[in-house]
């Protein structure tokens, strides 16, 4: 039966607390097992207390809501924000550790994990002052593919290019981009166009219904104009996501758009996020191409320019960032059924029938990606 012990992240400023066990050369979080019917924020003010002679109150112990697995015991840890001095002898030797200097020291199990719900908890951004930061940024400016839509603020350029990378590979979007930029080069253009026009030239990006939703978001445009940016979910198929996007590298507001990329690098290196005023679209754009090109689902740890204080590189094996998720084959499924029939229908109308998959054409039907006329599946009309 695993043991429960309740452990302290006791922080000043950049700085976490920790302790040497005797006749042990690894440094540990102040803690220990709670005695029988003891309250656990209570348990960890007593250790606290024993191992380093801080005296708090278990009201300051802010529980973590975390359950971390270390050999025989269960650590439950405490965040204590700016820790006060000790006021009595410890029984432990303790050392004020700067968090990026983490890594030159040999940790027990658990420390890490600790840690970083401590800082994600905590919830103080780093700004573009915080050295971390800035060698993220160096990175990029050094790094930073060519990419055709950074030369641009335009929103409409800006909000295709959102549209068209997502879940699909950046240099294939920049392709179909510049082809698209030229055909329809603002919004007004792109809403004269028939669906059937946009879905052809879409051909090969898949998901279609971004397309068509792109298309309707050109039509509203043009009937009532842009939305103000803290609005611009309201445009067809515009999310959370994209609309801060726009918002970012558009109108170069500090708003950090989170996708499954943007995520990995702030749980894993910023968890307690990142505030970014003085560079809103340079630090936006850094920190997407950082955690599509290193720190990816799988991380290229190894000269990492974020590795000192990243607490990844502290517990082999762990990682505090979501797992994607896997993806159905692709061959066989509804999706590449759809395909094949909306390719089909818009590139040789009249060769596509209902009756040739019904339940992919039926679904097409329902996305208003297709028609039909008397049994055949046509482009729409408008």
């Amino acid at each position: 039966m695993a043991i429960d012990v309740t452990t302290v992240v006791a922080l000043r400023g950049e700085r976490v607390l920790l302790v040497r066990q005797p006749g042990g050369d690894a440094w540990a979080l102040p803690g220990g097992k709670r005695e029988r019917g003891e309250p656990a924020a209570r348990a960890a003010a007593r250790e606290l207390l024993e191992e380093t002679g801080i005296v708090v109150s278990p009201r300051r112990l802010r529980g973590l809501d975390l359950a971390i697995a270390a050999g025989p015991f269960i650590l439950r840890p405490f965040l204590l924000e700016q820790a006060p001095r000790a006021r009595r002898p410890a029984e432990l030797r303790c050392r004020w550790v700067a968090l990026d200097a983490l890594g030159s020291l040999r940790l027990l199990a658990g420390v890490a994990q600790s840690v970083q719900g401590a800082l994600a908890c905590r919830g103080v951004p780093a700004d573009v002052e915080d050295p971390a930061l800035r060698a993220l940024v160096r990175w990029w400016t050094e790094h930073g593919r060519e990419l055709p839509w950074r030369a641009t603020r335009d929103p409409y350029a800006v909000l295709v290019a959102e549209v068209m990378s997502h879940q699909t590979q950046v240099r294939r979007a920049a392709a179909y981009w510049e082809r698209w930029m030229e055909r329809w080069p603002t919004a007004e253009a792109l809403a004269a166009a028939s669906l059937g026009e946009v879905l052809a030239a879409w051909t090969g990006l898949g998901y279609p219904r971004r397309a068509r939703d792109l298309h309707r978001a050109a039509g509203a445009i043009v009937v009532a104009g842009w939305p103000p940016p803290d609005r611009l979910h309201e445009l067809p198929g515009v999310g959370p996501y994209t609309a801060a996007a726009v918002r970012c590298f558009a109108y170069e507001e500090a708003i950090l758009p989170r996708d499954a990329n943007v995520t990995r690098v702030l749980t894993r290196r910023f968890p307690g996020g990142l505030r970014s005023e003085g560079d809103a679209w340079r630090v936006g754009q850094a920190v997407m191409e950082f955690g599509q090109r290193v720190c990816a689902a799988r991380p290229a740890c190894a000269g990492c320019p974020l590795r000192d204080g990243c607490l990844v590189a502290l517990a082999p094996g762990w990682d505090p960032a979501p797992r994607p998720s896997r993806q159905a084959p692709y061959a066989g499924s509804l999706r590449e059924r759809r395909g094949r029939l909306l390719r089909a229908a818009i590139g040789d109308p009249g060769t596509a029938r209902l009756q040739d998959d019904e339940p992919a054409a039926r679904s097409l039907l329902d996305d208003g990606l297709l028609r039909e006329v008397d049994g055949f599946l046509v482009p729409p009309s408008t």
